[in-house]
């Protein structure tokens, strides 16, 4: 696949930044063997292959990748907060830790409370940034073709 989303500035791709952020896991996971016995949690590793795997899915949004292009000017939303909504598409156990470690892997909660929206405006803003990223579905469903769960 030859993504045109991109990840990053330099023009790395969203695919190519994903496959580096797996590669360094694999790495990782491959010294720290046993981290899911310690940590007494079974689905350690699991968890942490599918927040690095659909961590920057939200630069899929047209003004993110407008944003990159440009270079001047800075996009106005969280690529994290869009992205935990791909999370959903996996049919494993309790998601709520991959979800966190989306969110949270550039902002604690704390920084991204004025993305959240309140009783009067709920949805609105969200839903019109998930919409940027329509144009961009069909790759990123290759992408989740190619990297299947772990």
């Amino acid at each position: 696949m030859n993504s045109t989303i991109k990840a990053k500035s330099n023009g790395e791709t969203l695919e190519e930044h994903t496959s580096k952020c797996l590669s360094v896991f694999s790495n990782l996971k491959e010294i720290y063997s046993e981290l899911d016995q310690f940590t007494k949690y079974p689905y350690f590793y699991t968890d942490i292959f599918n927040a690095l795997f659909f961590h920057d899915f939200g630069k899929a949004a047209n003004g993110f990748q407008e944003a990159l292009e440009s270079k001047k000017s800075r996009w106005k939303y969280r690529h994290e907060i869009l992205s935990v909504n791909f999370v959903d598409c996996l049919n494993n156990h309790d998601l709520d830790f991959t979800k966190a470690m989306v969110l949270t892997h550039h902002k604690n909660i704390d920084e991204l409370w004025d993305y959240f929206e309140d009783e009067y405006s709920i949805g609105n803003n969200f839903e019109y940034k998930m919409e940027e990223i329509r144009n961009n579905l069909s790759s990123l469903n290759q992408l989740i073709a190619k990297y299947p769960q772990f």
